[in-house]
């Protein structure tokens, strides 16, 4: 697996990114790869068919100038932020059946970040269908976005989040995993005892990354199919807003 970097300011255009990365994955134009990225200021995510009007404080998001975009994938809205890691990865189900179900390919590529971070004595599990758990508070979120032999896995790792601002921007889902036992925003959720570069290092040890061979920048075709989906789709209200 290698490791790739996109490089825009722009949050729509990460969430397209991973979009335009899966398909070209899956029409055997690029190989299995692992991108991170950050997002500040903040912006609220929604999952493919999350409801704007119940998962956001929509009030607050626009008297702060929050967007709110959607993903591609599921899963409930999330706040990205600085100190909140993302990872993209891009992986192929072929000869790993682990990946061809949904449920067993999370507890796959948790079971890996587990793991690594076990090493660096960080000792987390995996929670829910698709947390990272540690001392038993979410630490981590992820999402998948499936094709016929490539999976589309991305997430979160918090690591210097101000998880004040959940409860600023977002409601209380409607749909909780068990062991969150109805705790609100800052009592369910913390931060790992882990700096930004320790962690990325930490999941690209989870995957195989080679740390001496270097980043691939995603110019040219690829930027300009980014750029398209953000007009046609990412940026648009049209799908960002949809009910």
């Amino acid at each position: 697996m290698f490791a790739v970097c996109f490089h825009t300011d722009e949050p729509a255009s990460h969430l397209a990114c991973d979009d335009v990365i899966l398909r070209r994955a899956e029409a055997g134009l690029m190989d299995e790869c692992l991108r991170f990225y950050e997002v500040d200021p903040p912006t609220v995510v929604l999952g493919v068919a999350g409801r704007w009007e119940r998962e956001v404080c929509v009030d607050a998001c626009r008297r702060a100038g929050v967007p709110i975009l959607r993903r591609a994938s599921g899963g409930g809205a999330v706040l990205l932020a600085s100190g909140c890691l993302n990872y993209s990865l891009v992986l192929d189900t072929r000869g790993r059946s682990a990946l061809r179900g949904v449920r067993s390919s999370y507890q796959w590529v948790l079971a890996r970040l587990v793991g690594a971070l076990d090493t660096r004595g960080v000792h987390c599990r995996p929670a829910g269908l698709s947390d990272l758990a540690w001392n038993d508070r979410k630490v981590g979120g992820s999402a998948q976005k499936r094709r016929r032999h490539i999976v589309l896995h991305h997430g979160t790792l918090l690591y210097e989040f101000d998880i004040e601002q959940m409860a600023r921007f977002l409601g209380e889902p409607a749909s909780c995993p068990d062991y969150r036992a109805g705790r609100c925003h800052s009592e369910f959720v913390t931060n790992l005892p882990v700096g930004r570069a320790a962690l990325q290092q930490a999941v690209g040890d989870a995957f195989d990354v080679d740390p001496a061979m270097p980043l691939l920048d995603l110019t040219g075709e690829l930027a300009a199919d980014v750029a398209v989906l953000v007009r046609e789709k990412y940026g648009s209200d049209g799908w960002n807003l949809r009910r």
